[in-house]
């Protein structure tokens, strides 16, 4: 049987620290056994990567609810699906992304719908839409990256700016790298909650739906947020697969970290400007009965 490993690492960004504002980034990952129709088992993975507005005072912590919400609702779709996706046949590779890609906005517009109304805001409903667009700026607005893994299948998507790194084998390797730059103004799904009338006009010009990429048999996976494209734009990618041990990808970044440093030395190796949060997935082959695994079979 065939898995996806998965380590997660984050950074607070230099320009973050200076303006004494949290890492706004959130992680949250999910993984099970199956069992296919012959009784065999099969490894699924789900993961979000969430990067909070950076001109939010708190949006990380939206940032943290949306991807926990968001990895138990694709856990749901994807154990729904889940026999559909072993056939591996043109709904796999075409018609789940797109399933996908309107899964993601959709739930997302639910969860601003419901943590909306928890604070006592409803559209429409006794309230400014002033108030409501600055609670929602000030706590909602986050990016999403996003993984799904069954066996040895991939989808990766993004809903707004990011990083997809995939390493499929060949000879020599195929890379597929997207990175998704939006010029400081990225796509937040919580728009499509907002009625557009109430948007700017360049709010309005980058609501787009999510891009979902498919894999069969990528021995590496990445999804990162946007701090961290100096990396890859320095061509470090073997870099961050390379750690040791389960915190070692964390102690490297730490190295980076906007303190380690102090008294005007130079800049460290691993520093960035805005939060990084990265995520690693590996396939790798175990025993059949997932071996000093404690992943429970559902």
């Amino acid at each position: 049987m065939k898995k996806y490993t998965n380590t997660t690492a984050s950074i607070q960004g230099t320009f973050h620290a200076k303006q004494n504002l949290n890492l706004q980034d959130g992680v949250c990952t999910r993984t099970a056994l199956r069992r296919d129709a012959g009784g065999a088992l099969k490894h699924l993975t789900v993961a979000v990567v969430t990067d909070g507005c950076g001109s939010g005072g708190h949006s990380e912590v939206g940032a943290s609810m949306l991807a926990l919400r968001l990895v138990n609702d694709l856990f749901a779709l994807v154990s729904k699906k889940f026999h559909n996706l072993l056939r591996r046949d043109d709904y796999a590779e075409c018609r789940f992304a797109g399933e996908l890609s309107d899964f993601i906005i959709e739930r997302t517009k639910l969860f601003v719908a419901d943590t909306m109304r928890c604070v006592g805001f409803d559209l429409g409903i006794n309230c400014h839409r002033g108030d409501q667009l600055s609670f929602l700026s000030h706590y909602l607005l986050s990016t999403v990256l996003f993984a799904v893994t069954v066996d040895d299948q991939a989808w990766l998507g993004s809903c707004g700016d990011g990083i997809l790194y995939a390493e499929v084998p060949g000879a020599p390797p195929v890379i597929d790298l997207h990175i998704v730059d939006q010029d400081n103004m990225p796509h937040y799904p919580a728009y499509h909650w907002v009625p557009s009338s109430w948007l700017t006009k360049g709010q309005r010009s980058v609501i787009t739906i999510p891009e979902v990429h498919y894999y069969v048999g990528a021995n590496r996976l990445l999804l990162a947020t946007d701090g961290a494209a100096r990396f890859f734009q320095e061509g470090r990618v073997e870099e961050l697969f390379s750690f040791e041990g389960e915190k070692g990808l964390q102690r490297r970044l730490n190295c980076g970290h906007p303190y380690s440093a102090p008294g005007g030395r130079q800049r460290p190796k691993w520093a960035v400007d805005d939060d990084a949060t990265i995520l690693l997935m590996e396939l790798i082959q175990i025993g059949s009965e997932e071996e000093g695994d404690n992943v429970s079979v559902e």
